[in-house]
């Protein structure tokens, strides 16, 4: 068992409250505090699922364990060390980044796009359950993209209460063109950072987009079936 925070109570008695919050709950935000989301290629996934690990991109590039990247090395080169030595994971789905690099695309269409580096074909969501990611000792998360510099690096349960709850979970249109808009974006990338490397513990669910895609997983874990 992971060491705990010293607020861990506080910490779970908030997600439960946040979770009840009318503007959450009258929706289809109304599961997504009980969870703290993770998203990577099908291939990184199956050799998660070997190991039974998450480690960090600092991990994983120094053993050349990280079989798809969808990280945008311009994106990268402005997040601090600390944040690339630990597991990355969201507060909620769909978030910009994901946008950016989600599906499979063509050579031409990647040179387009506005991260041409950054692609993850065919992306497999880990669902872990929020107050065990968020209550361990080793946890921090942040109030918007941590490839940001104006980031905070968050910590305690007041931290997590005092988050901008609405923009984090922003679920309507919009056009990143004014300055508001360009924060929703910031928040909806909010993230939830574990050091060094995250166990399968606290996994509570494997999301695939399509029933042919979980049938593709199906296939790489055994491919001889």
């Amino acid at each position: 068992m992971p060491d705990l925070k010293p607020d861990s109570e506080r910490i779970r008695n908030f997600l439960k409250a946040l979770e009840q919050q009318n503007w959450v709950k009258r929706g289809e935000r109304r599961w997504w505090p009980r969870y703290i989301f993770h998203y990577t290629d099908i291939k990184n996934i199956v050799e998660i699922l070997k190991v039974g690990q998450l480690f960090s991109r600092e991990y994983l590039e120094k053993i050349s364990g990280l079989p798809t990247s969808s990280g945008s090395a311009s994106v990268l080169a402005g997040t601090d060390y600390f944040t690339k030595d630990c597991v990355r994971l969201y507060f909620r789905p769909r978030t910009p980044t994901q946008y950016w690099a989600e599906g499979i695309r063509s050579r031409k269409t990647l040179e387009s796009s506005k991260y041409s580096d950054a692609h993850c074909p065919i992306p497999i969501f880990l669902l872990f359950d929020s107050s065990e990611i968020l209550t361990r000792a080793d946890c921090w998360f942040s109030d918007g993209g941590l490839n940001s510099f104006t980031a905070q690096r968050l910590y305690t349960a007041e931290d997590l209460e005092n988050l901008p709850w609405q923009k984090i979970y922003h679920n309507t249109w919009y056009t990143p063109h004014s300055a508001a808009e360009s924060d929703i974006a910031f928040r909806r990338n909010a993230e939830v950072i574990v050091h060094k490397k995250l166990d399968l513990t606290a996994l509570r669910s494997i999301h695939c987009r399509s029933e042919a895609e979980k049938e593709m997983l199906a296939w790489f874990k055994n491919p001889k079936s």
